[in-house]
């Protein structure tokens, strides 16, 4: 997605909270054989959706930084440790 790439994946983990179906990517079921080849078949007769898709995954992508990524981390393992009622990382 920070290529500026449409992406075509499957729902799971991290994913639906990454793209919006249809306006930054696509979320195809991975057991759905024939939708997951439509949607790419799609992609590929279609260089304008391409290009349009591909820059709103770009932009989609610039709001997540290291720094971002590492401090939420660190929260998820606060919380953890905080239901554990062990001491806090710090």
């Amino acid at each position: 997605m920070a290529t500026g790439r449409a992406v075509v994946a499957a729902p799971v983990g991290g994913i639906p909270d990454l793209i919006k179906h249809c306006e930054n990517g696509y979320m195809v079921d991975s057991s759905n054989v024939m939708q997951l080849a439509s949607t790419i078949l799609d992609l590929l007769t279609d260089p304008l959706k391409q290009k349009q898709i591909g820059r709103c995954a770009a932009e989609s992508v610039k709001a997540f930084t290291w720094e971002q990524i590492a401090n939420t981390t660190f929260q998820i393992y606060q919380e953890v440790v905080a239901e554990n009622g062990t001491k806090t990382l710090l």
